[in-house]
């Protein structure tokens, strides 16, 4: 039963990273629709941000892992 809560805790971690993340993108595709950087709708940008800004926030939280051990 142990191992459950720290199986729990690393989920957690996990999903927080990836929702930072995908706000964090999402709003950066937002942005960047607004002042014409991408030339795609805003709904596409803030997509490709959100999925973007998921796969960043696992990998920068699984590196600050590897950091710790």
């Amino acid at each position: 039963m142990p191992n459950d809560k720290n199986d729990n805790d690393s989920l957690e971690k996990n999903m927080e990273a990836m929702v930072r993340g995908i706000l964090i993108g999402a709003s950066l595709g937002m942005f960047a629709s607004w002042i014409d950087l991408l030339s795609m709708d805003a709904g596409r940008a803030v997509a490709l941000g959100g999925i973007m800004g998921a796969l960043a926030g696992l990998t920068h939280k699984r590196m600050q892992d590897r950091k710790r051990k």
